[in-house]
Parts: C-alpha cells; sequence; structure tokens
C-alpha cells in the first residue's frame, strides 16, 4: 500500500500536481495535530505545516526519502516548533497519545537507522542524536564533551556520506 502511495506521489511531483499532492495528505495531516492540540490550535498549526510543505514544493525542493516521510517529519517539526516557547512555563503532563499511523513512526525510524548504519562512528552518533533523539547542536555537543563547530561538522559530513550511499 506505501508502495502505491509513494508512486502517486512521485507521480504527482513530477507532474507539478502540488496542490492535488497536499490535499491527498490534509485529512493525515490534521488528525496527527489534533492528537497533540484542541481544535482551533489544530487547524492553525495544520496550516503551518502546508505552509512548511507548499514553500519547499515551489521552490523546487527535491527528497530522497519518500514524500510521505517529509510529510511526517514536517509535522513534527512544526508541533517541536509552536510548543518550543511554551516550555519554560509549568504545565501538567500530557499523555501519551497514539499517532494516527502508528507504523509511521517506526517505521520512519528504522528507514533512518539504516541509513546511519553506513557512517561513520563520530558522524553517525552526533545524527542519531539530532534526527532520532531530537537533541539540539549546543545540546549534542555538551553531551558529546565537543565543539559546537564539531558537531556542525560531523552533521555535514554526515550528510555527505548519506548522499553518496544514496546516489551512488
Amino acid at each position: 500500500m506505501l508502495d502505491v502511495r509513494d508512486d502517486e506521489d512521485e507521480r504527482l511531483l513530477s507532474a507539478g500536481a502540488h496542490a492535488e499532492l497536499l490535499a491527498a495528505y490534509y485529512p493525515l495531516v490534521l488528525a496527527r495535530v489534533r492528537l497533540r492540540l484542541p481544535e482551533g490550535e489544530a487547524f492553525e498549526v495544520t496550516h503551518r505545516v502546508f505552509d512548511r510543505l507548499i514553500g519547499e514544493l515551489t521552490r523546487g525542493r527535491r527528497y530522497s526519502a519518500p514524500f510521505r516521510v517529509v510529510v511526517h517529519n514536517v509535522i513534527r517539526w512544526t508541533l517541536a516548533d509552536y510548543f518550543r516557547p511554551k516550555r519554560d512555563l509549568p504545565v501538567a503532563e500530557v499523555p501519551e497519545v497514539e499517532a494516527a499511523d502508528p507504523f509511521a513512526e517506526a517505521e520512519e525510524r528504522h528507514w533512518l537507522e539504516s541509513l546511519f548504519a553506513r557512517l561513520p562512528d563520530r558522524a553517525r552518533e552526533v545524527l542519531t542524536l539530532r534526527w532520532i533523539e531530537g537533541h539540539g547542536p549546543a545540546e549534542i555537543a555538551e553531551r558529546l564533551g565537543i565543539e559546537r563547530n564539531a558537531v556542525d561538522q560531523a552533521i555535514h559530513r554526515g550528510y555527505r556520506t548519506l548522499r553518496e550511499h544514496w546516489h551512488g
């Protein structure tokens, strides 16, 4: 089923049918955002997700991952941006809610881990902390006891290695 969705996404991307592509993902994005936010805020954040996706697509951005993975990443990043300013406020614990697609996050994690397995140790460690565990570059530098610049270099070299493996 995912292969059919991926093929359709690729066809729509190639045809430049961005509106049709994004319309196919609207129910999924809205459902996933609604799991975390009240109704009114869910619509606002959903539109932020689509603003980001539209911006990427209109700039001609191409992805090495399936578009569905890109959509889930943008949802996660947008929700993180939404909650970031509120981190300093004391709030009650929010129970973890099961995602609309329970296999999407596991599939995304497995895909990233299989890609990262090809990296040198330092780059794998830094990219795992960055993209799987969600730490920022400053946190990674502190956690590993290295300079922030070394983290940025490891991320850059890791991306370069991944591109070489992906296209090579």
